[in-house]
Protein backbone atom coordinates (compact mmCIF):
# COMPACT_ATOMS: atom_id res chain seq x y z
CA UNK A 1 0.00 0.00 0.00
CA UNK A 2 1.24 3.60 -0.83
CA UNK A 3 0.02 6.93 -0.37
CA UNK A 4 1.81 10.40 -2.09
CA UNK A 5 0.83 14.03 -2.31
CA UNK A 6 2.28 16.64 -4.66
CA UNK A 7 1.84 20.75 -3.84
CA UNK A 8 2.30 21.96 -7.45
CA UNK A 9 3.22 25.35 -6.14
CA UNK A 10 -0.34 26.27 -6.45
CA UNK A 11 -0.69 25.39 -9.96
CA UNK A 12 -2.75 21.93 -8.60
CA UNK A 13 -2.19 19.39 -6.06
CA UNK A 14 -2.15 15.45 -6.98
CA UNK A 15 -2.43 12.44 -4.72
CA UNK A 16 -2.52 8.68 -5.49
CA UNK A 17 -3.21 5.86 -3.69
CA UNK A 18 -1.87 2.41 -4.84
CA UNK A 19 -2.04 -0.99 -3.14
CA UNK A 20 -0.75 -4.82 -4.62
CA UNK A 21 -1.93 -8.21 -3.20
CA UNK A 22 -1.20 -11.18 -3.94
CA UNK A 23 -4.61 -13.29 -6.06
CA UNK A 24 -2.87 -16.82 -5.62
CA UNK A 25 0.24 -18.87 -5.48
CA UNK A 26 1.57 -17.06 -8.91
CA UNK A 27 -0.58 -14.07 -9.37
CA UNK A 28 -0.09 -10.54 -8.14
CA UNK A 29 -2.53 -7.56 -9.11
CA UNK A 30 -2.13 -4.04 -8.68
CA UNK A 31 -4.59 -1.01 -8.43
CA UNK A 32 -4.06 2.78 -8.54
CA UNK A 33 -5.98 5.88 -8.11
CA UNK A 34 -4.56 9.61 -8.95
CA UNK A 35 -6.59 12.41 -7.65
CA UNK A 36 -5.93 15.43 -8.84
CA UNK A 37 -7.58 19.07 -8.61
CA UNK A 38 -7.00 22.30 -10.41
CA UNK A 39 -8.65 23.33 -13.65
CA UNK A 40 -7.96 21.12 -16.66
CA UNK A 41 -6.38 18.11 -14.15
CA UNK A 42 -8.59 14.57 -14.58
CA UNK A 43 -8.35 12.09 -12.07
CA UNK A 44 -6.80 8.60 -13.18
CA UNK A 45 -6.63 4.96 -12.31
CA UNK A 46 -5.50 1.59 -12.96
CA UNK A 47 -5.40 -1.84 -12.26
CA UNK A 48 -2.47 -4.23 -13.68
CA UNK A 49 -1.40 -8.03 -12.78
CA UNK A 50 1.16 -9.99 -13.24
CA UNK A 51 1.65 -13.86 -13.36
CA UNK A 52 4.79 -16.34 -13.23
CA UNK A 53 4.71 -18.82 -15.69
CA UNK A 54 8.18 -20.11 -14.40
CA UNK A 55 10.79 -19.12 -16.68
CA UNK A 56 8.76 -16.36 -17.59
CA UNK A 57 5.87 -13.49 -16.18
CA UNK A 58 2.76 -12.51 -17.99
CA UNK A 59 2.12 -9.14 -17.15
CA UNK A 60 -0.82 -6.99 -18.44
CA UNK A 61 -2.90 -3.44 -17.23
CA UNK A 62 -5.56 -0.66 -18.32
CA UNK A 63 -5.85 2.46 -17.18
CA UNK A 64 -7.36 5.72 -17.70
CA UNK A 65 -4.96 8.25 -17.67
CA UNK A 66 -4.71 12.25 -16.61
CA UNK A 67 -5.38 13.59 -19.93
CA UNK A 68 -8.78 11.13 -20.08
CA UNK A 69 -7.49 8.89 -22.66
CA UNK A 70 -7.47 4.93 -21.74
CA UNK A 71 -4.24 2.53 -22.58
CA UNK A 72 -3.75 -0.82 -22.12
CA UNK A 73 -0.45 -3.61 -22.06
CA UNK A 74 -0.10 -7.18 -22.45
CA UNK A 75 3.36 -8.88 -22.95
CA UNK A 76 5.28 -11.33 -21.50
CA UNK A 77 8.78 -11.08 -19.87
CA UNK A 78 11.25 -13.92 -20.16
CA UNK A 79 14.28 -14.43 -17.69
CA UNK A 80 17.20 -16.32 -18.82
Amino acid sequence: VGLAHADNEGDFDSTRINASFEAGAATTVTAYVSMNDGVGREDGYGLGFTHSLGGATLAGGIEKTRADSTRADLGIRFNF
